[in-house]
C-alpha cells in the first residue's frame, strides 16, 4: 500500500491517537520576551487534562504532520484559510480560544479537530465545496468541537484503556507509512476496532452539539446557514455515487443520519438572514490553487481545464488555475497570457498579483518580480505572504547579498511580533545564504521552539554552544537560552519514563 494511503488511514485516527501523547508546549509569546519561550508544563502529577496540554497536543501533532510532508504548506493557501477561518472563530462561543488551520494533500473528503484548536481539512474536502459558504460549514463545526471539548470529554473517560491500544497503532502507522509497507492501515484499525462501539455513541451526540453550534456560528459570522445541511447532502451523494467503495472518510468520522439532516435544515432556516455570504472569488481562486498543489497527474489536470475553457465562457479562476498549472509545467509564455485575460478580469485580486509575481521569479525576470513586490509592499505594508514570498524569490537568487537582503524583508514581520515558525525558518535559511551561520542556528532554534520541538532546540543550542566563533552577545544569548529550556526538557523527559513504566 502507498505512503500516500497509509498516512490517509492515519489522518483518520491521528486527533484521537496523538490527543493521548505526551504533551508538549509552548506559551504564547510576549512583547518583552523575544528569543525564546518557555512552556507553562504544570505539575507533573496532575491527573486531568490541562489547557496547556490540550494546545501541547495540536503542536504535537503539527509537528508530526510537517515532519511527513503531508501538509500543502503554501503561504496563500494558508493566509487565506487563517482569514476564513478568524471570521468563524470571533463567532465562535470562545474566541479567546487560540486555533491553528491547516490543509493536508490528501484526496478523502474529511477534517479533523484535535484538543488545543488545531484543525487540519483534507484537500479533497476543499474541491468537494463548490462555494465558501459550504467549507465554512465544515470549519465551523469542528471549531464547535474544539470549544465545546468533545475530544477532552472522550479522553477523560476513555484515556487509561485507549492509550497503548492508540499510540501502539500510531507508532506502527507512522513505522508502515516510512516504509510504503501494509502495516499501518491494519495497525489503526485493529485498534479502532477495540474501541469502536464506546466512540460511536459518544460522538454521535457530539456530532448534533457540533452542528447546531456550527450553525449559530455560521449566523454570527455572516454566511449562509443553509451551507451545512447542503454540505451534507454533498457528502451523500458522495457516497451514494460509488456505493461499492468506502464511504468519505468524513462520514467514517462524522457519521451522518437523516436525522441530522433534517434538524441542521431546520434549524438554517429558523436562523437564515437575507445576504448571507455564499462564495467569493477569493475561496474559488484559492481552491483551484488547491488543486494544482494537490494535483498527482498533470496530464488529468490540463484535461480538465481544457475542457472547461472549450465553450470560451469559464470562469475567472479556471484560467487562474490554469495559469499555475502552465507555470508548473514550465510553459510560461501561455502562463502569461492566461494571466493576463485572468488579471483584466479582477484587477484587484492580489492572487493575481502574486500569481503574475510567481510567474517572473519562475522566467528569471528579476527586474520583473522586484517591482511588483516592491508595488505589493507599498500598498500592502507588513502583509506576511507577501513578505515570505518576497523573501523566498530573494533567495532563489544564491547569493550572499540576496541572502542578506531577504534577512531585511523577513525582519519587518519580527519586528512586529511575529510567532510564526516559518518565518524563522526562512529568516536561518536567508542568514545562512548571507554567511551568518550564527544567526541562523539561531533563528533555527527560534522556529523549533515555536513549533514545541524543545529537545531539539535545546540540542541545537548545544552544538552553537560548541563553536569558537561566537562573539560575547552572541555566547551569552546561547547560554542563556539552554539554562533556560534544560529543566523543561528533564522534566519532559522524567514525565515520559513515568507514562511508559
Amino acid at each position: 500500500m502507498p505512503a500516500r494511503r497509509a498516512l490517509s488511514v492515519i489522518g483518520r485516527s491521528i486527533a484521537v491517537a496523538l490527543a493521548l501523547a505526551l504533551p508538549l508546549h509552548a506559551q504564547q509569546p510576549t512583547a518583552d520576551s523575544r528569543e525564546i519561550e518557555l512552556p507553562d508544563i504544570g505539575l507533573s502529577a496532575s491527573a486531568a487534562i490541562t489547557e496547556q496540554e490540550e494546545n501541547a497536543y495540536g503542536a504535537q501533532l503539527l509537528r508530526a504532520l510537517r515532519n511527513y510532508n503531508v501538509l500543502i504548506d503554501d503561504p496563500i493557501v494558508t493566509e487565506y484559510l487563517d482569514t476564513l477561518a478568524n471570521r468563524l472563530v470571533l463567532s465562535s462561543r470562545r474566541p479567546e480560544q487560540p486555533f491553528r488551520f491547516v490543509v493536508i494533500n490528501d484526496p478523502n473528503i474529511n477534517a479533523f479537530a484535535v484538543p488545543g484548536g488545531l484543525i487540519a481539512s483534507h484537500s479533497g474536502l476543499i474541491l468537494a465545496a463548490a462555494q465558501e459558504s459550504e467549507f465554512a460549514a465544515v470549519l465551523a463545526h469542528e471549531i464547535a468541537h474544539v470549544t465545546q471539548k468533545h475530544i477532552v470529554r472522550a479522553q477523560e473517560r476513555q484515556r487509561l484503556a485507549s492509550i497503548p491500544i492508540l499510540i501502539g497503532s500510531l507508532a506502527a502507522a507512522v513505522a508502515a507509512s516510512r516504509s510504503s509497507g501494509d502495516g499501518a492501515p491494519a495497525a489503526i484499525l485493529g485498534g479502532q476496532a477495540l474501541m469502536q462501539q464506546f466512540a460511536i455513541n459518544f460522538t454521535r451526540d457530539n456530532e448534533f452539539e457540533a452542528d447546531r453550534i456550527g450553525i449559530q456560528t455560521l449566523s454570527r459570522a455572516g454566511f449562509d446557514v443553509h451551507a451545512m445541511p447542503r454540505m451534507f447532502g454533498i457528502l451523500q451523494r458522495t457516497y451514494r455515487l460509488a456505493p461499492e467503495e468506502e464511504p468519505p472518510a468524513y462520514l467514517r468520522t462524522h457519521p451522518l443520519t437523516t436525522t441530522r439532516i433534517s434538524e441542521a435544515a431546520q434549524r438554517a432556516g429558523q436562523l437564515a438572514k437575507p445576504g448571507g455570504t455564499v462564495n467569493s472569488i477569493s475561496y474559488q481562486l484559492v481552491r483551484e490553487r488547491v488543486r494544482v498543489l494537490a494535483a498527482k497527474d498533470r496530464g488529468q489536470l490540463f484535461r480538465r481545464y481544457d475542457s472547461l475553457l472549450e465553450d470560451g465562457t469559464a470562469a475567472t479562476e479556471v484560467r487562474y488555475g490554469r495559469a499555475l498549472a502552465l507555470i508548473r509545467a514550465l510553459r510560461y509564455d501561455e502562463a502569461a497570457a492566461e494571466l493576463a485575460r485572468v488579471q483584466a478580469e479582477a484587477p484587484n485580486e492580489l492572487m493575481v498579483q502574486l500569481a503574475l509575481a510567481e510567474l517572473d521569479v519562475a522566467r528569471k525576470n528579476e527586474a520583473g518580480w522586484r517591482k511588483r513586490y516592491t508595488e505589493l509592499e507599498k500598498n500592502h505594508p507588513d502583509h506576511t505572504v507577501i513578505t515570505a514570498l518576497h523573501a523566498e524569490a530573494l533567495m532563489s537568487l544564491g547569493t550572499p547579498a540576496a541572502g542578506e537582503q531577504a534577512r531585511e524583508v523577513l525582519r519587518r514581520l519580527i519586528v512586529a511580533g511575529s510567532d510564526d515558525p516559518e518565518v524563522y525558518e526562512r529568516l536561518g535559511r536567508a542568514s545562512l545564504l548571507a554567511g551568518r551561520s550564527v544567526r541562523a542556528g539561531e533563528a533555527h532554534v527560534r522556529a523549533a521552539v515555536l513549533r514545541g520541538a524543545y529537545e531539539d532546540a535545546l540540542l541545537q543550542l548545544r552544538e552553537l554552544a560548541r563553536r569558537d566563533d561566537l562573539d560575547y552577545y552572541a555566547r551569552a544569548r546561547v547560554d542563556a537560552q539552554i539554562t533556560m529550556l534544560t529543566p523543561v526538557v528533564m522534566e519532559m523527559r522524567e514525565r515520559g519514563i513515568r507514562r511508559e513504566g
